[in-house]
């Protein structure tokens, strides 16, 4: 009888296991593309995935197309007047665009 209790047991617990995996599937196939938007499709997932159609939202959002972060350009220049005057010329620094105009939008 004991035996019949653990196979019980061993059985609710591998159909919960893939109750639970069922039911966030579309968050963890997020996870796994590192889609962008993976928190936001977890919370959905978890919060109203129960209604179905939100599940079914969240499992087409979690196949969409990932955006990768733009990468950051790094552009140093230096001050050519300061240089002419024979003083050391302080580096500016510029992240994101390379710059444009005279000031170069550095700081």
């Amino acid at each position: 009888m004991e035996n019949l209790f653990v196979l019980d047991a061993l059985l609710f617990g591998g159909i919960l296991i893939l109750a639970l995996t069922a039911y966030l599937l579309p968050a963890l196939i997020a996870n796994s593309r590192n889609h962008h938007q993976a928190t936001a499709i977890f919370v959905l997932n978890l919060f109203a995935g129960w209604s179905g159609v939100c599940w079914l939202i969240a499992l087409v959002w979690s196949f969409t197309a990932v955006r990768q972060p733009l990468p950051i350009q790094l552009h140093v220049t230096y001050d050519a007047a300061a240089e002419k005057e024979g003083t050391t010329p302080r580096p500016r620094t510029c992240f994101g665009r390379i710059p444009e105009g005279p000031s170069g939008g550095c700081v």
